[in-house]
């Protein structure tokens, strides 16, 4: 089972790099929304590729994370199939535009963040620097009046050199505001990119059906995902219950017997679990059970339940037929030699 599990990952991912580079065989050719549901599958490959190496330490305490990264995989391989049922050009074309429009704004509100711990570090630095050269001033004239308990006042804070020493740090906390200023400055440059990409993807003409359908959708709900778009009827498709429901029984079920249960760990409602019950008392889960082990386990199995449920038809979306063959001639190989062994 490991074998073929390696085989599958290793040789989809060389599979991706031959297409993208097919896609994009011209270094200058400016990328379109073809390559997106190449990207979503990589991202998804990624994802268990991180998965195996969790399993494959074989740590305990990786049960959590995952839970947490089969569930993103889940949304993997129905934003993949979705894309790639039908309406392809447009469905990655909203995907492209909702994508970077979320990227886009997400940054800003960082950086927004960023620039308001760099003003109060600024400010806490002014603040440093105004009250060492109040004190300065006060120890030099404690000084000059042989005030000795407050000449010994600040020589217990800062030592016997005290003006040195806080002259030292004067100069540390005027360097810390300057660097400060200086990282707004920045930040206020990068804000300003990412507030015109919002603006161009407002008005780029390329995407003026896809904001068209957002103003319809938003007749039936407040806040229309990607795949909400062409949604006319009820149930529209404004959450991935419905989504899966679109795709069919197989994924609405994978979605309440699975997703569902993944979401406790995802939201961080999984923290009693930590606990069982020994003698009618509350005690910490030994994570060395085996068990623990088995649900790591038991987690990149569904992924890779998932991938199996992908692969074949995304390298028929970009007319890999011939590496499909060798993709299951490979694993109908590794079957065949494992049950020679019985």
């Amino acid at each position: 089972m490991e074998r073929a599990q390696n085989f599958t990952l290793n040789y989809l991912m060389l599979t991706v790099n031959k297409i993208y580079t097919e896609l994009f065989h011209n270094k200058n050719e400016q990328h379109t929304s073809k390559e997106i549901p190449l990207l979503l599958f990589r991202s998804m490959l990624n994802k268990i590729h991180t998965l195996k190496i969790l399993v494959d330490s074989r740590d305990p305490l990786v049960e959590e994370s995952a839970y947490s990264i089969t569930r993103s995989v889940l949304e993997c391989q129905w934003n993949i199939l979705y894309i790639i049922k039908e309406d392809c050009e447009f469905r990655t074309k909203a995907y492209e535009y909702f994508s970077k429009m979320e990227a886009a704004k997400s940054r800003i509100k960082e950086i927004n963040f960023q620039r308001d711990l760099q003003e109060m570090l600024s400010d806490q630095s002014e603040e440093v620097v105004d009250s060492l050269t109040t004190n300065i001033l006060k120890y030099r004239k404690a000084l000059q009046n042989n005030q000795e308990d407050v000449v010994r006042y600040f020589q217990d804070i800062y030592g016997e050199n005290a003006e040195y020493e806080m002259r030292l740090k004067h100069e540390e906390g005027i360097k810390a505001n300057l660097q400060a200023m200086g990282k707004c400055k920045e930040l206020d440059l990068e804000k300003q990119f990412y507030d015109e990409e919002v603006q161009y993807l407002r008005l780029d003409p390329k995407y003026s059906h896809i904001r068209h359908e957002i103003t319809l959708a938003k007749r039936h709900m407040r806040y229309p995902k990607w795949y909400s778009l062409k949604s006319r009827h009820k149930p529209y498709r404004n959450n991935l219950k419905v989504l899966t429901s679109y795709l069919g029984k197989d994924f609405s079920a994978q979605y309440v017997g699975l997703y569902s249960s993944l979401s406790q760990e995802s939201h961080v409602l999984n923290a009693t679990k930590q606990l069982t019950y020994q003698d009618g008392k509350a005690v910490f889960r030994n994570v060395e059970n085996s068990s623990i082990d088995l649900m790591a386990q038991d987690a990149f199995g569904q992924a890779m339940y998932s991938l199996f449920e992908v692969w074949p038809k995304i390298l028929k979306h970009y007319n890999k037929d011939h590496e499909t063959s060798i993709l299951f001639e490979g694993l109908r190989i590794i079957s065949e030699e494992k049950y020679e062994h019985f």
